[in-house]
């Protein structure tokens, strides 16, 4: 199967609204900028301003998965997850909406990660000066569709390794507080 095959609408790309300071009445706006190597947000958020029809056009739902059409990010994806909160995305990005009777968002999503996708978007990329992969070339990426139980029991497998990580990482802030505690103090003479 090709990727267009497996979504339950065409490919949208975002918008060209230049970002602005976070506004909590605005959506936050995705940027491909705002995305890094593994898919997550980082820390620094931005608004656009938006009107109402324009927000419901460029509204992340749960499970879009988004892809840098462009320059130096082409290829990298971003799978939006609800807790991510308000979303709008930004013009570099195409989104695609998987049909999860077909395959889960997550599985998409975590094939984007592989040395496979990888080769396909340096073949496309290659075909034009400035790296490029628009919403049509993205739509002829093929696709190899496992059986909806395995790709259920990998997404709970995937689930339960991030929520470790997760924890792992609350653990080692923690040690790093404590660590910095310690150290102040046996510089300060105290222990």
């Amino acid at each position: 199967s090709a990727l267009g095959d497996i979504c339950t609408e065409k490919p949208t790309y975002g918008s060209g609204a230049p970002a602005c300071e976070f506004n909590p009445s605005l959506p936050r706006y995705v940027r491909i900028t705002d995305v890094d190597s593994s898919g997550e947000l980082s820390n620094e958020l931005k608004s656009a301003a938006l009107n109402e029809k324009e927000i419901e056009k460029y509204r992340l739902q749960e499970g879009d998965v988004l892809f840098a059409r462009s320059g130096a990010t082409v290829g990298k994806s971003y799978l939006h997850r609800s807790r991510n909160g308000f979303c709008v995305y930004a013009g570099y990005m195409i989104r695609f909406r998987p049909d999860s009777e077909i395959m889960l968002p997550e599985i998409l999503f975590r094939y984007t990660q592989t040395s496979a996708y990888w080769r396909w978007v340096g073949r496309q990329a290659r075909t034009v000066a400035q790296p490029n992969i628009n919403a049509k070339m993205y739509s002829a990426l093929p696709i190899f569709i496992p059986p909806l139980d395995i790709q259920h029991r990998f997404a709970t497998i995937v689930e339960s390794v991030e929520q470790q990580k997760a924890r792992m990482r609350a653990h080692l802030t923690e040690l790093d507080t404590l660590f910095a505690s310690l150290q102040h103090r046996a510089f300060n003479g105290e222990l």
